[in-house]
């Protein structure tokens, strides 16, 4: 706790000059030298922007507006330097003695700095200040831009293989994309929740994260695309960003888990149950059929939760296989794609045309056929034969195996598909799926 916190005798509640602000930087040069090297006022809003403590939090608070003005009046009015100390002879004596003599040699400059009068008001200790809202997603639902289109499916339904196409058309290589840099960002990281809301997660409910996690997201929608770098950037403004999930769109009775605001699009991947039982088995390792197929007829089946802990992750409610499907087909808040796995492998060009369209990217046939390549099953065997997949569970032995369909037929009992379809007939049925069961029951 002492680390964290610093009595105060006093605090000044009203605006005061900044004469000065340093960047305090190490160097390995020959020699003892401290150096001060004065920063373009370019150069000052970067330092002041990333030395800014806990600046994710403002999005929360809807203070980047008013943040962003006032690093922006510092770095035009107030001399900016970067300071370089030895890294291993360390004197703070010396270190003081060189800013401060900085400082007297630049008195003249010092003097220009920003005043109350012209000074943003800073956020009051009561916080009873109001800030403007923080900018928006400029994309529209279902347009282009830097916003983000969910992979939405339940697992093991052939999302990972879509994140590879996509990674393959966006980065138009004349090699396959390493199968650990594909995209799809992680919008569920405790850590990151943490510190873009400001709030510790370990002390909510589920209620309570899942009430926060539209707002979250939207601010993440924003961030991953700032995040890039900024020749990307430019290259690929209209780009979105591309979001995995396996979450439902909305428990029954609750409400959404992901916004409207920054949303371009869903597509959702849905496969047969019976193939998704067979596949889940298999990268669950150690649970038998049996068990996944009890897990995907319960409805309150949710990924990364622990009884008497937590996991990194925040919980993923998932519910029943067709309690899934059901929430992201059924719901009309976001335009949603919903392209079917089998339908993918039989005609991939055109499925992957879709969703490219759904994600406003440019068209472009000859660079589609060639991500659809280099994104073959064979394709992703050897790569990670070669150089190991960092999504693959430790206890797999691989994590792309056949990437077929019907494979169920000789592996679920009868028993088992009937189970899955006592369950999901309704869906099954509307998916194009049952008429195989049921022939397979009837045989």
């Amino acid at each position: 706790m002492e680390k964290y916190w610093l009595s105060a005798r006093r605090f000044c509640t009203t605006p005061q000059p900044v004469c000065a602000a340093f960047e305090l930087q190490t160097h390995a040069l020959p020699g003892s030298d401290i150096l001060v090297e004065p920063a373009t006022p370019g150069e000052a809003f970067w330092m002041l922007w990333h030395n800014t403590h806990r600046k994710r939090v403002m999005d929360a608070m809807g203070r980047r507006p008013r943040h962003f003005a006032t690093v922006s009046m510092m770095a035009r009015h107030v001399p900016v330097a970067r300071v370089r100390r030895p890294a291993h002879i360390f004197l703070l004596d010396a270190l003081a003695d060189r800013i401060e003599a900085h400082l007297r040699s630049s008195a003249d400059r010092a003097r220009t700095a920003v005043t109350p009068r012209h000074s943003p008001r800073p956020s009051c200790a009561n916080g009873s200040d109001r800030a403007a809202a923080p900018s928006a997603v400029a994309a529209p639902a279902g347009g282009s831009g830097p916003g983000i289109v969910w992979l939405a499916s339940y697992p093991k339904s052939g999302n990972t293989w879509l994140r590879a196409v996509l990674t393959n058309y966006v980065r138009e290589g004349n090699e396959p994309v390493s199968i650990n840099a594909l995209v799809g960002e992680d919008s569920n990281n405790r850590d990151v929740f943490n510190e873009y809301l400001g709030i510790d997660s370990a002390d909510m409910t589920r209620e309570e994260v899942a009430r926060h996690l539209p707002r979250f997201r939207a601010i993440l929608a924003e961030r991953f695309f700032a995040a890039r770098p900024l020749a990307e950037r430019r290259l690929r403004r209209h780009e979105p960003t591309f979001v995995k999930t396996h979450e439902v769109y909305r428990e029954p009775g609750g409400s959404p888990r992901f916004p409207r605001a920054g949303t371009v699009g869903v597509a959702y991947l849905v496969r047969n149950p019976l193939n998704v039982a067979v596949s889940y088995a298999h990268h669950l390792f150690g649970s038998s059929i049996d068990e996944i197929i009890e897990m995907m007829n319960d409805p309150t089946t949710t990924a990364a939760a622990r009884f008497g802990g937590i996991f990194e992750r925040l919980p993923e409610p998932m519910g029943t296989w067709s309690m899934h499907v059901r929430s992201w087909m059924d719901q009309h808040d976001l335009p949603v794609l919903v392209v079917r796995y089998e339908d993918l492998l039989k005609d991939p060009l055109t499925g992957f045309r879709a969703i490219v369209r759904l994600a406003g990217l440019d068209q472009d046939a000859a660079r589609l056929d060639r991500a659809v390549r280099h994104s073959t099953f064979s394709r992703l065997r050897d790569q990670e034969e070669r150089e190991g997949f960092n999504e693959n569970p430790r206890a797999m032995s691989s994590f792309f195996r056949a990437g077929v369909a019907g494979s169920w037929r000789t592996v679920l009992t009868r028993a088992q598909v009937r189970a899955l379809v006592d369950a999901h007939a309704a869906v099954m049925r509307r998916l194009g799926y049952l008429c195989d069961a049921e022939a397979f029951l009837r045989a």
